[in-house]
């Protein structure tokens, strides 16, 4: 270390490699204080910059899409299946025919086409709630069934990119926005699918197909779920949701510091009057002794 001309150390040089790394939040938010200091932009323009970024950050378009479409990939995988199944056991597709009859006991599927040929249904007369058919999604019971998998496994995948997304921004407000949107979209979609797949079975065309009212419930469960988020990306509601989140959780904070502050203030008070009291009794005490008649 050099020494100065009064005989102080003087400070090293500084290093001209040495350099700091901001993200884009903290660089924005050191350029807009020091642009408050300056009078060059109000402070409530600079703390809307930051929760705009904020909104912005939050947004991931590839993350969304994956969120978008996995849960329709898992259920077109089941789809094909079914549609396997039903093509070994009925030969041709044109060749699977149901119709639908009250029962007695309820309501009943005909099944036409290919009958000395069949494994899986074997039979040419079910209810419509038997294991067989409902898992071939056959009837309203079966599609309501499969509406109420595919909502739950929708859940469970949207929630779990909310996670991981939460664990790797810790970006609070943006959680609870996209589960604000993300578990009522899953539910109104599979609702959605799941209501127009059971009508469908009394459709007059397409209700007499095996797969007919499946499919109609899964691509209105897809189309729901695609017009959500156009509706989200035209109207940017996860991110003013997201700016909303962080202006109710900007407030909360503020008013829990200013709660502990009057805390600490109030503790303050009472110790340090406490410690008056006791100094003033010593002396009273100190002076009575001192001249013999209470001060």
């Amino acid at each position: 270390m050099a020494q100065g001309t009064n005989g102080v150390r003087a400070l090293p040089p500084a290093r001209r490699d040495d350099h700091f790394v901001f993200d884009l939040k903290n660089g924005a938010r050191v350029w807009l204080s020091e642009a408050v200091k300056r009078n060059e932009v109000s402070a409530k323009a600079a703390q809307e910059a930051i929760r705009n970024i904020d909104g912005a950050k939050a947004v991931d378009t590839s993350e969304d899409q994956l969120k978008l479409w996995l849960g329709p990939v898992k259920d077109s995988f089941g789809f094909v299946k079914i549609g396997q199944k039903l093509m070994s056991d009925f030969n041709r597709w044109w060749r699977v025919k149901v119709e639908f009859k009250p029962g007695p006991k309820g309501d009943l599927i005909h099944i036409k086409g290919w009958p000395n040929g069949r494994k899986i249904l074997p039979g040419t007369r079910y209810r419509v709630d038997n294991a067989k058919v409902m898992e071939l999604q056959i009837g309203k019971p079966g599609i309501k069934v499969a509406a109420k998998e595919s909502a739950r496994f929708g859940l469970i995948l949207v929630v779990g990119i909310d996670f991981a997304q939460f664990a790797r921004d810790h970006n609070l407000a943006h959680f609870l926005a996209s589960l604000t949107i993300d578990v009522p979209g899953v539910a109104l979609a599979s609702a959605i699918g799941g209501f127009l797949g059971a009508a469908a079975t009394g459709w007059p065309i397409i209700g007499t197909f095996a797969l007919g009212p499946a499919a109609v419930a899964f691509w209105a469960g897809v189309l729901v779920g695609v017009a959500l988020w156009e509706l989200d990306r035209k109207y940017h509601i996860n991110e003013r949701l997201t700016a909303a989140y962080q202006r109710a959780l900007d407030g909360i904070q503020r008013r829990l510091e200013k709660a502990e502050a009057g805390a600490e203030q109030s503790i303050g008070k009472v110790v340090f009057g406490g410690i008056l009291e006791d100094m003033q009794r010593s002396v009273d005490h100190a002076m009575q002794r001192a001249t013999g008649s209470p001060f």
